[in-house]
């Protein structure tokens, strides 16, 4: 079950129990996820306030406590500890730790007939031992069904909603339960027992359905139509596999009186799995559970029914060779999937937390049962971008690079460590002895050889020999860095000082301000040596020249409580974060005047770390909030947010770039984690293969053909550019260009063009337009979409050498947008209706002279670009939507929120040929999607850049981004083969999880090394 953090007025303990989590909210109250006192999770639920206060309430609430503490924990989350005189009053139940029927039939589909015989087994048996204890469940479905490892569980029984439920407490004209899963009497606002067992049978049925088919009985695509259907109809039962159907059947009954008893399902299910039976085995902990609750629920025969449940349980274990071993094939294969599933689950609640963690569950998941899923799993924890940890014995809080990246200091509660870099391994070789105290700052001299730490002490240190060299100061400092010559030493404290350190063994103080001048925001020198930046006099920024004896060349007005600085490697710019505006960017071409180019607030909250890369294109700004947000600052006065790096650890007290600027380490000195994290700066990198230069004009819009031929746009004059990409490399002009007018996208084919609203006719020696207004159009197929009015849109047959003929016109309303599959033949129309909802409407042009509409889909929110290719529907607004995904069914919805919730300025949208990828251009940049079969809609990349267009090559991996001053042209292969198989890189960097860690995680299996 996902956990989220504890909201503002959650409560941190409850009676013995410590609170540690959010697991939901329902109409009884809060649920928490908790620790008792020997440490085991529990599931807390306190009831809502203005349920406490209602004396039938609590009355009839103690009574159903009652009752539930008497169940049997047989395939139930069993009641441990109840409080119900407490305010607000709670209840204790045990904790099951995976996932729910309908997350893994969201997630991975239809169970398997084994799979969905056990669930079968295990409800049943659940609905016996509730039903035993006078209990009526009342809200059974996929979402109260969870899978833990070994056999399901049923949660929420008999006080899933409070009392309320019951039928002496529900009034005359109150329906409840969730739709699709009411019994028929449950509907009648006159029945007086739809509360009864009877009704929790029927959910059983439907419930059974919806396990095997993925869908349920009487599903009528809203609530009124099921409601119908389950009133009216017979239950859609195809699919169900044999021996449930006719129990499913006789389940679905409309008459209660006609349905079985929970423990004649039992028995039906139980003959049709006995091991000299044909039928589905179960796991061992199931078939002994079903069996015992059968026993315990006939009084008369109690002692017969464990004789037998003891017999039936030996019978299993001495069955014949081969049987047994298929029996016992199947057992582990079930629970080889059961852990996979719960390991997967913990790898996506570890992402923001731990994405090492992360990865190495995805990777063991994938190891034990390869799927989907568990490739998605994998993509999402690489594209975290996490590669690796520092780890010394005690907490850090800073580090630094050598020049050469082949060793990184780490400095905090202790010593300060040195550590050899290979790729993301780092390997301890050496220690300074500070033995002062914290180690609060550490620079390395450009050459690499010494050492200046900063803390109790200040000091000089010999790297190779890990010896002191000097001591300058015996107080407390709290900063230092070496200046690009490596002569001179500036340190912060209460003042800012430089010191001549040509002699390492003999410093000299040269220069400082007054004691008491310097405060929090420290200093910085450029990398060139000729400016110092600091906060000094008046806590205003403040810019020195620092050659010879520095002197003030100005001061900043504008930038209030600066906390850090950095500067590009250029010298030329300088990034100042400050307590209220974020970071602030000043051009320092004339240091006498600095000027201010932009200011973006931080991720979240305060700024405590600052570093550019080696580029001076690319700042990291770390956060109070353990967070590091990537900016693209290549256009200063407009920074773009790339990514958010986020992982335990309290604040990021100091970040810094690998000098190849490939990776970046941090450092958090809070809360769990005592190291430092390595991360890649972009872990899934398209290649750039060319730049086409414009030569005049800003390029608007592009497209690729399915010859490889790339269409450039141009903005001025509206001209039309060809060009030859078989060789990326090498890419060779095409035919002359043309001039043409409109706005639209462009599709071109090998006879005809759609470019700027028209489609041209390209099979002559001049190009010749055959048809204006047009929308969208699939050139291949000599089709053109038309819109008339904003109500109709015509579909045109367009042909080399003859003229447009209009086919057929489709009824339509606000139309967002309109878009030909060049796969299928469909033509999609969004509908956003100037509303919250949208339609989709796909319509089949097979014989495009008589459209017929194939599926009609309902979009929260807006759709402000659309996409379609082999029958994937992709809508972007404030959310990436796919439908159909890739196996062609309408009911299949992935989404994921863009980043902030980005809805300006959206450009274009592409689908890469496979359907993998999906680029969206924006104000932002270029975003790069995965669309991974079985998971959401996962960004992997942003391509800085003030996109206009882009299009994929329909045959091949190129990405082709046009902006004012050209066409980039991306290579995808790597990025797209690291997604379909990222197995073989996750275990490069991290592997699965190790054999100290499996334990924590795993207990029915043992140990399985993954990557071996």
């Amino acid at each position: 079950m996902p956990v989220s953090p504890l909201l503002p007025g959650d409560p941190d303990r409850l009676g013995a129990h410590v609170i540690t989590g959010r697991l939901g909210s329902g109409g009884m109250g809060t649920v928490y996820l908790g620790l008792s006192p020997d440490g085991q999770r529990v599931a807390v639920k306190v009831v809502r306030p203005e349920q406490a206060a209602d004396p039938k309430f609590l009355a009839r609430f103690r009574s159903e406590v009652r009752r539930a503490r008497q169940v049997p924990p047989f395939c139930t989350a069993a009641v441990l500890h109840d409080d119900l005189e407490h305010i607000p009053p709670y209840l204790v139940v045990e904790y099951v730790d995976g996932p729910s029927l309908a997350e893994v039939v969201r997630d991975d589909g239809p169970l398997t007939p084994t799979e969905a015989y056990a669930i079968a087994v295990g409800v049943a048996t659940a609905l016996v031992a509730i039903h035993g204890a006078g209990v009526v469940h009342r809200d059974l479905k996929p979402a109260n069904v969870l899978l833990a490892v070994g056999l399901p569980k049923v949660i929420d029984f008999g006080i899933a909603r409070g009392v309320d439920l019951s039928a002496e407490l529900t009034g005359p004209d109150q329906v409840v339960g969730t739709i699709g899963y009411l019994a028929p009497e449950c509907l009648d606002t006159a029945a007086r027992d739809r509360v009864g067992p009877a009704a929790d049978v029927f959910a059983w049925g439907v419930l059974v359905g919806f396990a095997a088919t993925g869908r349920t009985p009487f599903d009528g695509g809203s609530p009124l139509a099921t409601i119908g259907r389950i009133l009216t109809q017979p239950p859609d039962l195809a699919g169900i596999p044999e021996p449930l159907r006719p129990l499913a059947a006789a389940a679905l009954e409309k008459d209660p009186a006609r349905r079985p008893s929970a423990n004649q399902l039992l028995d039906g299910l139980l003959s049709a799995g006995r091991p000299d039976v044909p039928g589905p085995d179960m796991t061992p902990e199931l078939r002994r559970a079903a069996l015992a609750a059968r026993a315990g629920n006939r009084p008369a025969r109690r002692w017969i029914g464990r004789v037998v449940a003891a017999a039936l349980v030996a019978g299993l274990l001495t069955a014949s060779g081969m049987a047994l071993a298929r029996s016992t094939e199947r057992v582990e294969r079930q629970d080889r999937a059961l852990v996979q599933r719960d390991l997967l689950d913990r790898s996506g609640r570890a992402l923001e937390t731990d994405p090492g963690l992360a990865l190495r569950l995805a990777v063991s998941a994938e190891s034990i049962s390869p799927s989907d899923r568990g490739r998605a799993a994998i993509d999402a924890a690489l594209a975290t971008g996490y590669d690796g940890e520092l780890s010394p014995d005690e907490a850090v809080y800073t580090t630094e690079f050598r020049g050469d990246g082949r060793m990184v200091a780490a400095a905090g509660a202790g010593d300060v460590g040195l550590w050899s870099v290979e790729g993301s391994r780092f390997t301890r070789v050496g220690a300074l002895a500070t033995a002062g105290g914290e180690t609060t700052d550490l620079s390395f001299s450009p050459d690499g050889r010494t050492v200046a730490t900063a803390g109790a002490r200040l000091q000089l240190w010999d790297t190779a020999g890990a010896y002191p060299l000097a001591e300058l100061s015996g107080q407390a400092w709290d900063a230092v860095q070496f200046s690009g010559d490596g002569e001179r030493l500036l340190t912060v404290a209460d003042r800012l000082e430089l010191w001549d350190v040509q002699d390492r063994k003999q410093p000299r103080s040269v220069w400082s301000t007054p004691a008491g001048t310097a405060t929090r925001g420290g200093a910085r020198l450029s990398p060139d040596g000729t400016l110092l930046a600091g906060v000094a006099e008046g806590e205003l920024l403040t810019i020195w020249a620092a050659r010879g004896t520095p002197r003030r060349l100005s001061v900043v007005t504008d930038a209030d409580a600066v906390i850090n600085l950095a500067f590009s490697p250029d010298g030329k710019r300088l990034a100042a974060a400050t307590v209220s505006d974020g970071v602030r960017l000043y051009d320092l071409g004339d240091p006498a005047k600095p000027r201010l180019l932009s200011t973006f607030a931080a991720d979240d909250g305060t700024v405590t770390a600052l570093a550019f890369d080696r580029t001076g294109s690319l700042l990291a700004v770390g956060s109070e909030q353990r967070t590091v947000g990537l900016w693209s600052v290549a256009e200063a006065a407009r920074p773009q947010a790339l990514r958010t790096l986020r992982r335990d650890g309290g604040w990021i007290s100091s970040v810094d770039f690998t000098p190849d600027g490939n990776r970046l380490l941090t450092a958090g000195w809070q809360g769990a984690f005592r190291s430092a994290a390595l991360w890649r700066v972009a872990p899934f990198a398209p290649v750039r293969r060319t730049r086409l230069d414009a030569d005049a004009d800003p390029i608007r819009l592009v497209g690729i053909s399915g010859s490889d031929v790339l269409v450039v746009t141009a903005l001025g004059g509206e001209r039309v550019e060809f060009w030859d990409l078989r060789d990326p490399d090498r890419p060779v002009r095409g035919r002359a260009g043309f001039r043409a007018s409109g706005a639209s996208r462009v599709r071109p084919g090998a006879a005809l063009l759609y470019a700027n609203g028209a489609v041209y006719d390209l099979s002559g020696a001049e190009p010749r337009r055959l048809l204006e207004g047009v929308v969208d159009a699939d050139p291949d197929r000599g089709l053109a979409a038309v819109l008339r009015d904003g109500e109709r849109v015509q579909i045109h047959r367009v042909s080399p050498g003859g003229n447009p003929q209009m086919l057929a016109e489709i009824p339509a309303a606000y139309v967002a947008s309109v878009t030909f599959d060049q796969v299928t033949g469909h033509l999609v129309i969004a509908d956003d209706n100037g509303g919250a909802e949208s339609a989709l409407t796909v319509w089949d042009l097979s014989d495009p002279a008589a459209p017929s509409r194939v599926a009609a889909l309902a979009a929260q929110g807006g759709v402000r670009a659309l996409e379609a290719r082999g029958g994937s529907v992709v809508t972007v607004d404030r959310e990436v939507v796919t439908w159909n995904g890739r196996d062609g069914s309408a009911r299949v919805v992935r989404s994921a929120p863009r980043p902030g919730g980005r809805i300006a300025g959206i450009g274009a949208v592409t689908l890469s040929a496979d359907r993998t990828l999906l680029a969206v251009t924006g104000r932002a940049g270029t975003e790069l999607w995965s669309l991974p079969a079985g998971a959401d809609p996962l960004l992997v990349a942003v391509l800085p850049g003030e996109p206009t267009s882009a299009a994929f090559s329909p045959r091949g991996p190129l990405l082709a981004v046009a902006d004012p001053g050209g066409t980039t042209v991306w290579d995808t292969s790597a990025v797209q083969m690291t997604l379909r198989d990222p197995l073989a890189e996750a275990c490069l960097r991290q592997g699965g999880l190790t054999g100290a860690e499996w334990p924590a995680h795993v207990t029915t299996l043992p140990y399985e090394p993954a990557c071996s």
